[in-house]
């Protein structure tokens, strides 16, 4: 069961989005929101947290984390400057 990390594909977009939805909504309680409102939300967040990390980290490398052929995880390195930035947030 090796660990892997691989660069990331268009293919990989729903992965990526699944992953972000899922954590933030275990870290903001979603499941207790009125579900009308719910997953626009969460997209909004979504879609913030993608452009932020794009207009911060321009040059990032961006990976997926792969268990036993299963992606589970997502992995951005910044190496554009004099040190190398793992970049996290506190969700996915």
């Amino acid at each position: 069961m090796p660990l892997t990390v691989r660069p990331t594909l268009p293919q990989d977009e729903q992965f990526l989005y699944q992953l972000v939805y899922q954590t933030m909504s275990e870290q903001l309680f979603a499941w207790t929101w009125d579900p009308n409102i719910r997953d626009k939300l969460l997209d909004l967040q979504i879609r913030a947290k993608h452009g932020s990390y794009a207009a911060e980290y321009p040059h990032a490398n961006h990976g997926i984390i792969v268990w036993d052929d299963e992606p589970v995880g997502r992995l951005i390195v910044d190496r554009s400057g004099e040190f190398h930035v793992l970049v996290t947030s506190p969700s996915a």
